[in-house]
């Protein structure tokens, strides 16, 4: 897994107020990762490729690719939020996630690692 979880706190629909994205690299290209929060304690991680002049007249955008669903939690995924840290000499990005049931936890990953994957899944899609 590209992602590890640590706890700080005590039919699938999606939560309009809950999708949080981050930029970086996948197979050379830029992309997105894409978290979105449901109504049933899960983040979908999507990856969205972006592609230069995107939204020009007749352009055709990449579909996403699904890379996984993470269950987070046991009510609403009401809140999402990437964090990057670059400081201390190492490169981490965190995931933070709130939900309505009081829990908020925080997913750490290295980009590297986390768009590595994004890749390969992307490959086998």
């Amino acid at each position: 897994s590209a992602c590890t979880s640590t706890s700080t706190s005590t039919s699938t629909s999606i939560s309009s107020s809950s999708a949080s994205a981050v930029t970086g690299d996948s197979a050379g290209a830029a992309a997105s990762v894409l978290a979105v929060g449901t109504k049933v304690g899960q983040v979908i991680l999507w990856l969205v490729h972006a592609t230069a002049g995107a939204g020009a007249a007749g352009e055709v955008f990449p579909p996403p690719v699904l890379l996984g669903t993470v269950s987070v939690c046991h009510g609403w995924v009401t809140a999402l939020e990437w964090l990057r840290d670059d400081s201390g000499g190492g490169d981490t990005m965190s995931l933070v996630t709130g939900s309505s049931d009081g829990s908020v936890r925080l997913w750490t990953t290295i980009p590297e690692t986390l768009f590595a994957a994004a890749a390969a899944a992307a490959a086998a899609a």
